[in-house]
């Protein structure tokens, strides 16, 4: 069972699969992502920075084929790993969440989860639609 706590963060990574994506679906990445940066973890910085390091090279490596809802949740997954240490928006990312996620930063966290939560609200709803990314969504406060 999942908690909204580092024990809950390292039960997510669990779900890791060798790919990098959570739960083989890019939704449940996204909310597993949300879910590790809201609480101070990112490709930088964090305790889980390998794993995430992994998921950001597989996001960056399938976001050219993707398309629709799909390429908008791995490119929001991708920012939020890559834009909290200073990093661009990545090209696939909507102009209206690039503005929401824009000065994000892991030194309030506080500040950090509302912008996660707000990226997250702009987002598809279809990022919710597997029973791991409606679990963590649930546990860790995303929507």
């Amino acid at each position: 069972m999942l908690t909204d706590n580092e024990a809950g963060l390292r039960a997510i990574l669990l779900n890791q699969g060798a790919t990098g994506l959570f739960g083989g679906d890019l939704g449940a990445t996204l909310a597993a992502v949300a879910a590790l940066v809201s609480r101070g973890h990112a490709t930088r910085e964090g305790l889980f920075r390998a794993e995430l390091r992994r998921t950001a090279a597989t996001l960056r490596k399938q976001l050219p084929a993707l398309a629709g809802d799909d390429r908008t949740l791995a490119a929001l997954a991708l920012a939020l790993l890559t834009m909290p240490a200073g990093d661009a928006p990545p090209a696939e990312l909507p102009a209206p969440m690039a503005a929401i996620l824009a000065g994000i930063s892991l030194d309030d966290l506080a500040a950090a989860r509302a912008t996660v939560r707000a990226a997250l609200a702009a987002a598809p709803s279809s990022w919710q639609s597997t029973p791991l990314a409606q679990t963590i969504g649930k546990v860790f406060h995303l929507a």
